[in-house]
C-alpha cells in the first residue's frame, strides 16, 4: 500500500473516531462502590473499581429492555436521553487488612438471612484527560448513586426466582439460570447486573452482583464538589468520608430548593387569596402550605397500617442514612473541610 492511501486511511479512520466520540470520553474515572450495612456502626465494605468502560445508553437499547422486563418503560424513557453508561466489573477491596486482589465482581446480595444489608452506593471520581503523570485532582460528581436493598430483593423474588421456577417446570432450567438481569434504582442512575447461581442437584438459588453500572446525563459530567477531590489513591476512611461530602453537598441543595420552592407556594397562595374582602390569616396560608407540604410528602401521611412494605423500608433507609451522618459528625469528623490530596 502507497504511503498516500495509508494516509488517506488514517486521516479517514480519524473522522470516524471523532464521530463516534463524546463528551464523556474526554474524562479519566474512578469509581468506588460501597455496601452499606443497617447497623450504623458497622462499617461498609469498601471497593475500588480496577476500571471503568464507556458505553453511551442509547447503543444499548434492546439489551437493556430485554434484561430490565419489570422496568421497561423507564429504561425505554432513559434511553432517549443523551446518556452515558459508566461500567465496572472488576474491584478490590479496601477495607482489607492484606493486600487486596483484584477480581471479578461476585457478592450475594440475595439470601440475605439477618437482612444486614442496607444499600449498595457508588461514588463516582472523574477529571480531564491529560498526559499521563498528570496532576490534575480527580473531583467528585454531584450525584448520589444508589440502590437499596429492598428494591434488589423485590426484583430477585419478582423476576428471577419467578423465571426460575417457570424454567424448572418448563424444561429452560439451564438458560434461566444463566440468566443476568439489571436492576435499577428509582432514580435510573444507578443499576448492578444480577446473576442467578443454583448450588448442585437442586440446591438452594442465590442471587449475586457481578457488575455495576452508572448513567449520567453528559450535561452534569461536569457538576463536580471542590471540596471532595484527590491526587492519588484513596483510603478505605477518605472514601466513606467523601461520601459523607457527598450527602451533605446534597442535602444543602434540596434545602434551597425546598426553600424556593416554599417562598414560591406561598406567593401563589397570598394570590389566591388576594380576592377576599378581609386580608387571609397568617395561619390560614399555613394551614394551606401545611396541605401541600403533606400532599407532596407521599407515604409519609399515611397511617402505619396502610403502608406498603417498600414505603416503610424506604423512610426507614431515610432515617439510617440521617443516624450514619450524625454519628460521622459527632465523632468530630469535619466534613466540611476535605484537603485536596489524600
Amino acid at each position: 500500500m502507497s504511503s498516500r492511501k495509508a494516509k488517506l486511511l488514517d486521516r479517514l479512520r480519524k473522522k470516524l473516531r471523532e464521530k463516534k466520540a463524546s463528551l464523556a470520553d474526554e474524562f479519566d474515572y474512578k469509581m468506588y462502590i460501597l455496601v452499606v450495612y443497617k447497623d450504623p456502626k458497622a462499617d461498609p465494605l469498601v471497593f475500588e473499581a480496577e476500571k471503568v468502560a464507556l458505553w453511551m445508553t442509547n447503543n444499548g437499547e434492546k439489551d437493556m429492555t430485554k434484561r430490565s422486563p419489570g422496568q421497561s418503560t423507564e429504561v425505554k424513557d432513559l434511553i432517549t436521553r443523551d446518556t452515558v453508561q459508566i461500567h465496572a466489573m472488576r474491584w478490590f477491596a479496601l477495607n482489607s487488612s492484606k493486600m487486596e486482589t483484584v477480581h471479578n465482581m461476585d457478592l450475594k446480595v440475595w439470601p440475605n438471612p439477618d437482612d444486614s444489608i442496607a444499600s449498595v452506593e457508588a461514588l463516582c471520581f472523574s477529571r480531564w484527560k491529560g498526559p499521563k503523570k498528570s496532576k490534575e485532582p480527580y473531583k467528585l460528581l454531584s450525584q448520589r448513586f444508589v440502590l437499596r436493598y429492598f428494591e434488589i430483593r423485590r426484583h430477585v423474588r419478582d423476576v428471577l426466582l419467578a423465571d426460575h421456577g417457570k424454567g424448572s417446570r418448563g424444561g429452560g432450567g439451564d438458560d434461566a439460570s444463566k440468566r443476568r438481569e439489571i436492576v435499577f434504582n428509582p432514580s435510573l442512575n444507578f443499576a448492578i447486573w444480577v446473576s442467578k447461581r443454583q448450588r448442585p442437584r437442586g440446591g438452594a438459588v442465590e442471587a449475586r452482583l457481578t457488575s455495576v453500572m452508572l448513567c449520567i446525563p453528559q450535561s452534569d459530567l461536569t457538576k463536580w464538589i471542590p471540596q471532595a477531590q484527590f491526587t492519588q489513591r484513596l483510603s478505605f476512611e477518605k472514601v466513606t468520608h467523601f461520601q459523607m461530602v457527598l450527602w451533605k453537598d446534597l442535602a444543602m441543595k434540596a434545602r434551597d430548593q425546598l426553600a424556593d420552592k416554599t417562598a414560591k407556594d406561598r406567593k401563589e397562595l397570598e394570590k389566591a387569596f388576594e380576592g377576599k374582602t378581609e386580608p387571609p390569616a397568617t395561619e390560614e396560608i399555613d394551614k394551606a402550605m401545611l396541605e401541600i407540604a403533606t400532599a407532596s410528602s407521599g407515604f409519609n401521611d399515611k397511617p402505619a397500617d396502610q403502608r406498603t412494605q417498600d414505603e416503610i423500608e424506604a423512610q426507614e433507609a431515610g432515617t439510617l442514612d440521617a443516624i450514619r451522618y450524625m454519628q460521622y459528625v459527632g465523632a468530630g469528623s469535619d466534613v466540611v473541610h476535605s484537603s485536596s490530596s489524600s
